[in-house]
Order: C-alpha cells, then sequence, then structure tokens
C-alpha cells in the first residue's frame, strides 16, 4: 500500500516519466491484492484466537467448523495452491471469510 501510494505521490508530482515502468505495473498489481492479502491475515488471525482461546468442552462443539476452516487452509497454503496471480485467490479468500 506504501510502494501504491509513492507512486501515485510521484505521479501527482510531474515524475512519471522517471519511474520504471515495472514499478508502476507492480505497485498496481500490489494495490489490487492487499484487500484479499488484509481479509486473508484477518481471518487467520481471528481462526488462531478463537482455537487459543477455547477450552476443551467448547472446541468439542465447535470442531466441524474448527476442522473445515483448518482443511481449507491446509489444502490451498500446504500444496502452494492459491499464489497472488492465481485466478482462484478471489473464490479462495471468498470460500475462508464465509466458514
Amino acid at each position: 500500500a506504501n510502494l501504491s501510494g509513492e507512486i501515485h505521490m510521484l505521479n501527482r508530482l510531474g515524475y512519471h516519466r522517471d519511474i520504471p515502468r515495472t514499478l508502476s505495473h507492480f505497485a498496481k498489481e500490489t494495490k489490487q491484492q492487499y484487500p484479499y492479502a488484509s481479509a486473508i491475515g484477518t481471518s487467520l488471525r481471528t481462526y488462531a484466537t478463537i482455537v487459543r482461546q477455547l477450552d476443551p468442552a467448547s472446541a468439542k462443539l465447535v470442531e466441524p467448523q474448527l476442522s473445515a476452516i483448518a482443511e481449507v487452509i491446509k489444502l490451498t497454503f500446504g500444496n502452494k495452491r492459491v499464489k497472488w496471480d492465481s485466478k482462484g485467490l478471489i473464490d479462495w479468500v471468498g470460500q475462508l471469510v464465509t466458514l
């Protein structure tokens, strides 16, 4: 997000010709992917916090839901199936945040 902002300010100041095209392209991609990265980070932090705070009796009650989330995380990150430029990223983020 910072890189995108810096590129934006340099463009506004008239330095658009001095910015390498690859850097501008990278900043644009980063800006597009930021909402997904933020959703993933928030979901994973929430999941980790909930798992840490559950007592054994409560854990048994929500075990099916926790297992479903753990399986999605394992399938995705365990096999490196989702990459930032993969077409399934939006679907995967949607699946993770709705579990």
